[in-house]
């Protein structure tokens, strides 16, 4: 996952592998919790020493949510970033 990572959009991962081979593409909220979900799995995990890098991808992942309005104030997520990397405001989600 950490390979999806890019600096479009100041961070993130897009929706689907290969933003420019696959449109339409955004990075919105399922993919980056995801990476949020695993990489906070994988520091949990025993067999991981607790690898502080994992622990690190985590938060890193929440920030850019947060900084990119993905996270509202009320903690619901917004689905994703316009192609100018502005939320969509729609429907909020709770997940």
């Amino acid at each position: 996952l950490q390979q999806g990572w890019d600096n479009n959009y100041g961070g993130g991962i897009w929706f689907k592998r290969s933003p420019t081979t696959n449109p339409p593409n955004f990075k919105g909220d399922i993919a980056n919790l995801l990476m949020i979900v695993l990489a906070g799995r994988m520091y949990n995990c025993p067999n991981s020493g607790a690898d502080q890098s994992y622990l690190n991808w985590a938060l890193k992942t929440w920030d850019w949510m947060q900084q990119q309005g993905l996270i509202g104030a009320d903690q619901l997520m917004i689905d994703e970033l316009d192609a100018s990397g502005k939320p969509v405001i729609g429907y909020p989600y709770t997940y």
